[in-house]
Parts: structure tokens; sequence; C-alpha cells
């Protein structure tokens, strides 16, 4: 995972997220988010191929939304 501009791009094009995953891994992103100072909007993007189940594909960009990221891809 990289961050780009204080997080305001992340990118995870690696692995698997599994629906267990999911949760964990948007809260982790976000409060890295907050850590390295980042405030406002900003994007995610994963690999759409990454998420094993469509209920981790759903869950994971509503948690970072409602946390504060503006925008969750999916390539």
């Amino acid at each position: 995972m990289r961050a780009v501009d204080s997080a305001a791009l992340i990118v995870c094009l690696g692995g698997t997220i599994s629906r267990g995953d999911a949760e964990a891994l948007a809260l982790g992103i976000a409060d890295w988010r907050n850590e390295i100072g980042r405030v406002g909007w900003g994007t995610a993007v994963f690999l759409d191929g990454a998420f094993t189940h469509d209920a981790a594909k759903a869950n994971l960009p509503a948690i970072l939304r409602h946390r504060g990221l503006g925008a969750v891809r999916s390539l």
C-alpha cells in the first residue's frame, strides 16, 4: 500500500481482501491517514480481483467513506 500527496491517494494493489479482513483494513487505512495528517477528501484504489467476496467489496468502501475518504475505486 502506498500513499501519494499526504494520503490524498491511497493505492493497494496486492494481496487479497476477505470479508473478515475488510473492516480491519478500512479502519487501519483511516487511522493511518489520520496519523499522517490528511484531512478532507481523498481517494483509495484497490484491485477488483483482490476482493474474495462481494460483502468485502461493499463494506470496505462504505467504512472508508464514513471515515472521510471521498472516493473508493477498484481496478
